[in-house]
């Protein structure tokens, strides 16, 4: 087979796994129903006519637009509701059918605080709808997964030091590295500057067996954790899903 042929077959099975993880989320999108949020969506909210969605993130359109100079010529959903999608704190206990987080939980310090705020805000059997990246089809293929001591860390000892190695391994590894912004040499100016911009970056890194393996862990040995995985998509496209049910009582 010529490289041309193999070239043509690679972007021909690229586009039937993205075809197929459209066709996927959508069946797990079905799964929700009634009002609830979508935190995070910028340029990519989910489609799903039946749900009736409010659209929460961390800044103004305006703001985003500052902080994502890269999505100048791209549409940016106009928020709802101005909150930090890690807490929620506007958001009343019990009030939300849905929580939608679609490649959002890798970009908060504290996914498990995450876990617990969509968790709290969802009604009983209010289900949450997430999709991650997987490390392995990203610019993040170089980095080293998330580990669950690190989650637990992360949650029971919150640290801005802790957070600022995230952003030297994100400067290093994607930033100069992968997308040769910067030479190696300067990778902690640009990871000061990051931070120092409070830059939406990927603090954490999974695949879809580790990240079940971490939904599998919480399901077992955390007290404040009460949902269950109802429905999931290995990865397709690049990326795995998962709907989770918060419990009738």
């Amino acid at each position: 087979m010529t490289g041309t042929n193999k070239n043509s077959l690679g972007l021909l099975r690229e586009r039937a796994g993205q075809f197929l993880a459209r066709r996927k989320k959508r069946s797990l999108l079905r799964l929700l129903d009634g009002q609830g949020l979508e935190i995070g969506a910028l340029h990519l909210p989910v489609v799903a006519p039946h749900l009736d969605i409010q659209y929460v993130d961390r800044m103004t359109r305006a703001g985003l637009r500052d902080q994502y100079p890269e999505l100048a010529n791209l549409p940016i959903v106009e928020p709802d509701v101005i909150d930090d999608g890690e807490q929620l704190v506007t958001i009343s206990d019990s009030s939300q059918d849905f929580v939608i987080a679609s490649h959002l939980i890798e970009h908060i310090p504290n996914p498990i605080q995450g876990l617990l705020a969509w968790q709290r805000v969802l009604k009983p059997n209010g289900r949450l709808f997430l999709a991650v990246p997987d490390r392995r089809f990203t610019f993040d293929r170089d980095r080293a997964l998330t580990e669950i001591d690190h989650l637990l860390l992360d949650y029971q000892n919150p640290s801005r030091e802790r957070d600022f190695m995230a952003f030297e391994e994100f400067a290093l590894k994607v930033s100069c590295r992968e997308f040769k912004l910067r030479p190696e040499s300067e990778y902690l100016e640009l990871a000061k500057e990051l931070f120092e911009q409070n830059y939406s970056i990927h603090y954490h890194v999974w695949e879809d067996h580790s990240f079940m393996g971490f939904i599998s862990w919480l399901e077992q040995h955390f007290d404040g954790w009460k949902m269950q995985c109802i429905a999931q998509m290995p990865t397709r496209g690049g990326e795995f899903a998962l709907v989770l049910e918060k419990p009738a009582c």
